[in-house]
């Protein structure tokens, strides 16, 4: 859990500097995990999109100007500062990449909260691609990589995209629950993105209960304000929810249906990538299953049968009905 733990962490860090921030009350340490982190990964996607989109205008000049003219106009938009020309050299590549995104949620008044590996922008097709990196440690694995088909199988379809040699994929079983956890994401990510969520109205479920309109420490709203937001718009809970969601609306609002399961091996020697087609019936199927257990609305379910293996590490296996009445059947 280490090693992997460590491989997210560094890849996140190699496209953010840690910043520290002094947080007082559990508001602060909230808004510095979660909201600040979406209000300057939105910010960054929006100064790209608002750049790319005005390269494209002055690349397609009206023919009356002059080749000479719309060269000039290129050049003076690159002459930026360092922290600029990094950003410009990031314009040059159609995909744009933030990582360890938090993703809000809310169904049948429970709170989700999740953070999403890597979204990438396609600035050609002006869509959102969501991407969920898992990590290996063991190399063998005695299954195929097809997905096998249960009472809440997913009937999108999955393919390898490339994988190394020396690389096993994990369980079918296992593979699920990565397609469930993505599909979740894109869910939650697509109604942020249409302003259906409204983080306001997440806080009256989350069981934590926060003080919207607290003061925030003086450390977060000087933050704020380097990222070029007003103090008066980020200096409570409530007004940085308010600012998330309309920086939202200002995005492009397509989620790519094509998702990757990217898996890599603890000592990052072999990889694999799979892809995951959004099926919204599915997820919501199988969240409903989930929650209807989750508020005592239906009895437990055993496992199914070729999913067996999972008993040696429950600490419920010597009390559990499901295997009693297994092996009853057997003899």
């Amino acid at each position: 859990m280490i090693a992997g733990q460590n491989l997210h962490l560094e890849r996140e860090l190699q496209l953010y500097k840690k910043v520290k921030v002094d947080v007082i009350t559990s508001e602060d340490r909230f808004a510095v995990k979660f909201l600040i982190n979406i209000l300057f990964q939105l910010n960054r996607f929006k100064k790209r999109i608002e750049k790319h989109k005005s390269r494209r205008r002055t690349t397609t000049a009206s023919d009356h100007e002059s080749a000479f003219a719309v060269a000039k106009t290129i050049s003076v938009n690159n002459d930026a500062t360092a922290t600029d020309d990094e950003d410009d050299d990031d314009e040059t590549n159609s995909i744009w990449i933030e990582r360890e995104f938090p993703v809000f949620g809310l169904i049948d008044n429970i709170p989700f909260l999740g953070m999403i590996d890597e979204i990438r922008f396609d600035s050609i097709n002006e869509e959102w691609i969501l991407v969920e990196l898992k990590t290996r440690s063991n190399s063998l694995s005695q299954d195929t990589p097809s997905a096998t088909k249960s009472s809440l199988s997913s009937s999108s379809s999955s393919s390898v995209l490339s994988s190394s040699s020396s690389f096993v994929f994990p369980r079918p079983s296992t593979f699920r629950l990565h397609q469930f956890q993505l599909m979740i994401y894109h869910h939650f990510f697509e109604r942020m993105l249409n302003g259906t969520m409204k983080f306001c109205e997440f806080f009256n479920f989350y069981p934590m209960q926060f003080d919207l309109d607290l003061m925030l420490s003086a450390d977060i709203i000087r933050y704020c304000q380097q990222l070029g937001f007003e103090a008066n718009c980020c200096s409570t809970m409530r007004g940085i929810c308010l600012e998330i969601e309309m920086l939202l609306k200002t995005l492009p609002q397509k989620v790519a249906t094509n998702m990757i399961v990217e898996y890599q091996h603890q000592s990052g020697t072999s990889s694999g990538v799979k892809q995951v087609e959004h099926d919204e019936s599915w997820c919501m199927q199988t969240m409903t299953h989930c929650i209807k257990w989750w508020t005592g609305r239906r009895p437990m379910q055993g496992v199914e049968v070729n999913e067996a293996w999972k008993c040696h590490t429950c600490m419920f296996q010597d009390v559990c009905s499901w295997r009693l009445e297994r092996a009853t059947k057997k003899c």
